[in-house]
């Protein structure tokens, strides 16, 4: 009787174990963030963009339509996560992009860098004009 139930405990416990989700690091978290925004900035989804920017560094949702208006005059096609650095809770991002400007039927490559903030437990884009 002993052993079956010391079988019960250790298959109670192997089953427990392969149930344990494995926790991400920040820096897949920042990855997973940052294809997240691309992929909706390049969809034009401006209120889901601005849910996720960091609203200590954003403006209103009435200024930031303004500004994002200016930022979205690029027809941005692609893009590439080149390089991801943190550093305390805070992230440097260099992001390439792909992007036409009329009459020029070449796309354009161009890098940025977006900045990230780590907070309550979730990575913040950190809104930048330029």
């Amino acid at each position: 009787m002993k052993k079956i139930l010391m079988l019960i405990i250790v298959i109670l416990l192997f089953s427990g174990c392969a149930t344990v989700k494995e926790k991400k690091s920040k820096e897949e978290l920042l990855r997973e963030s940052v294809n997240y925004y691309w992929n909706i900035r390049l969809k034009g989804e401006l209120q889901k963009i601005y849910n996720i920017e960091d609203k200590n560094f954003c403006p209103s949702f009435e200024d930031y339509k303004v500004e994002a208006a200016l930022i979205r005059k690029f027809d941005i096609r692609e893009f590439n996560i080149k390089e991801v650095t943190i550093k305390n809770n805070i992230a440097k991002v260099i992001v390439e992009f792909s992007f036409y400007m009329p009459p020029v039927s070449k796309p354009f490559k161009q890098s940025i860098i977006d900045r990230w903030i780590w907070k309550d437990r979730k990575w913040w884009h950190i809104f930048n004009k330029k």
